[in-house]
C-alpha cells in the first residue's frame, strides 16, 4: 500500500518512515483560518477539549481532501497526455511503415510500447509513484496539530517576540497537544473509497522559569527553531529542556501519534481491494 503524506512537516515524514510503507509527500493548501472559524462557530456549545479535538480532525480531513482533488485533476491530465502520445500517428514520408504504426501495438490498441515507455520515462516522480507497482490504489494521510492552553489555541508564532511570549505563557503550566489524523483510501483511478479520522491528546507540563531557563529561552528563540512549530516549541529539539512531564503519546507532540496511525494504516492495508 502506498501513502501520500499531505504534509510538509519533516517530523511527520521522519515518523511515517518508521512504519515502513512507501510514501510520497504532497503539501496540502487549505484556508486553515476558515476551517477553524467554522468549527469553533458550529461547536461552540461543547467543551474546549471536545472543540479542539474536532478542530484538528476537520483540519486534517480538509488537507486530505485538498490533496485528493489535486491528484485527481493532475491524474486526468496525465492520462490524457499519455493517451494522446500513444495514439497520435507518426508523420513524415521518410519514416518506415513500422515506425509510423509503432514498433509493437498492445492488445488494447493504445499504440507502441516504445512510446508508452517513453511517456513513462517522462513522468514526474509522483506520476511514476502512482503508475508503478501496487495496482490497488493508495492512502492519503493528513494531520494537524495544535497546542492549547485552556481555551486558547497557540499556533505557529509569527515572529520571535510572539514565540517568546508563548513560551512564557506555557511556563509552570500544563497544556494540551491535540493531533488530528485523516486517512483517505483511494483506488488507482482516483475513486474515494473511505475516510477515516482520529484525534489524540497529550498533556505536557512546563517547568517554571528560573534565571538559567530564562537564558535558555532567549537562546532558543534566537535560534529561530520555535518559529515553525505550534506553541513555539518542539519536544524533539531544544524545546525539551522546558518540559517537566508529559502524559500520553510522545510522538503525538511531534505531530503524528505513531501507534494509532500504524494500526490505522495496517487495517486499511488489509482492507484494500485488488482493484
Amino acid at each position: 500500500m502506498k501513502i501520500v503524506l499531505a504534509s510538509g512537516s519533516p517530523r511527520r515524514a521522519e515518523l511515517l518512515a518508521l512504519i515502513g510503507y512507501p510514501f510520497r509527500i504532497r503539501v496540502a493548501h487549505i484556508d486553515e483560518h476558515s476551517v477553524q472559524e467554522q468549527v469553533l462557530r458550529e461547536l461552540a456549545s461543547l467543551t474546549d477539549r471536545a472543540i479542539h479535538r474536532e478542530l484538528v480532525k476537520q483540519l486534517a480531513l480538509a488537507k486530505g481532501r485538498a490533496v485528493l482533488s489535486e491528484l485527481i485533476s493532475e491524474g486526468a491530465r496525465a492520462i490524457e497526455r499519455l493517451f494522446s502520445r500513444a495514439c497520435a500517428p507518426d508523420r513524415g514520408p521518410e519514416m518506415s511503415e513500422e515506425k509510423r504504426s509503432g514498433s509493437v501495438t498492445n492488445s488494447e490498441g493504445f499504440g507502441s510500447v516504445s512510446r508508452q515507455a517513453e511517456a513513462t520515462v517522462n513522468m514526474t516522480p509522483e506520476q511514476r509513484f502512482f503508475d508503478e507497482g501496487d495496482p490497488s490504489g493508495y492512502v492519503i494521510l493528513a494531520a494537524d496539530t495544535i497546542v492549547c492552553l485552556d481555551q486558547d489555541i497557540l499556533g505557529k508564532p509569527q515572529d520571535a517576540y510572539e514565540a517568546e511570549s508563548m513560551l512564557r505563557r506555557l511556563s509552570g503550566k500544563t497544556h494540551l497537544v491535540h493531533t488530528g489524523v485523516s486517512a483517505l483510501s483511494v483506488t488507482a483511478d482516483g475513486v474515494l473509497l473511505s475516510e477515516h479520522s482520529l484525534a489524540e491528546t497529550t498533556e505536557v507540563s512546563f517547568l517554571d522559569l528560573d534565571s538559567a531557563l530564562e537564558r535558555r529561552l532567549k537562546d532558543y528563540v534566537a535560534s529561530g527553531e520555535p518559529l515553525d512549530k505550534a506553541g513555539a516549541y518542539g519536544i524533539q529539539d531544544y524545546g525539551a529542556v522546558f518540559i517537566s512531564a508529559i502524559k500520553g503519546d510522545y510522538y503525538n507532540v511531534m505531530g503524528l501519534p505513531l501507534a494509532k496511525v500504524t494500526r490505522l494504516l495496517d487495517r486499511l492495508s488489509e482492507q484494500t481491494p485488488n482493484k
